[in-house]
């Protein structure tokens, strides 16, 4: 938050699934008081990121990821109650997430219509089917897409980018993690001692360049696309 404000950038509120293990329901309590207290801050624009990691092992007992399902749920429920967009972490767990975007959307309603759709935000470094995809694009998400569209062996990832329609598409870096091809090094380089390069944000326009070929598409109409899309997945007017 400091940060955003001394640098005219933009933040989110949310409780990671990674850090669920160690949440505790006062931190829900905690959340919830945040958002009301800065819920006029023009520089708060989602809540997030939030979702459901069903890939790393220790998130994957029966006990964890009930753990996550509820803190999910209950972070849904606050972003409807304040009226505020989506980040949300997507990995291994596209038809959970989706269930309980349906189930709060059909209780709870925001307090100011904003969108014909129930939702809006961004479902983060979206790797799943077009099935799923459409589905969370038919809730009013749009879909990020980053490094990982950038190697070739990501077949189906990169049918999907090239595929879907353009209103669905964000750009993004997740910067330090998921860097792109040209950043990557394998664990054998590693072993050699080569160190893993940097990824940062100013990896987009490379990143966007690769997508905007995969759709045989001016790199021009996919920067001012993947603009606008930006601007209504976050846009709280």
């Amino acid at each position: 938050q400091a940060i955003a404000h001394a640098h005219g950038d933009f933040y989110a509120l949310g409780i990671h699934p990674l850090y669920v293990p160690q949440a505790e329901p006062s931190d829900l309590e905690a959340l919830d008081q945040a958002l009301a207290r800065h819920r006029n801050d023009p520089h708060l624009v989602a809540v997030g990121e939030i979702g459901l990691d069903f890939w790393v092992p220790a998130l994957c007992t029966p006990s964890m990821r009930e753990k996550q399902e509820y803190f999910y749920r209950a972070q849904l429920v606050l972003a409807r109650q304040y009226d505020l967009p989506l980040v949300i972490h997507v990995r291994k767990s596209a038809d959970r997430l989706l269930k309980y975007l349906r189930d709060v959307c059909g209780n709870h309603k925001p307090q100011a219509k904003t969108s014909l759709a129930p939702w809006r935000g961004i479902a983060h470094a979206f790797n799943g089917s077009q099935a799923q995809a459409l589905q969370f694009l038919g809730l009013g998400l749009k879909l990020g897409f980053g490094g990982a569209v950038t190697y070739q062996r990501a077949r189906q990832l990169r049918r999907l980018v090239s595929s879907l329609p353009i209103e669905a598409i964000v750009l993004e870096t997740d910067a330090p993690d998921m860097p792109p091809q040209w950043l990557y090094t394998t664990a054998e380089q590693r072993a050699q001692g080569f160190l893993q390069k940097r990824n940062s944000p100013a990896e987009l326009p490379h990143i966007a360049q690769i997508i905007a070929d995969l759709r045989g598409i001016p790199l021009a109409d996919l920067q001012a696309a993947a603009w606008r899309n930006s601007q209504a997945a976050i846009n709280r007017a």
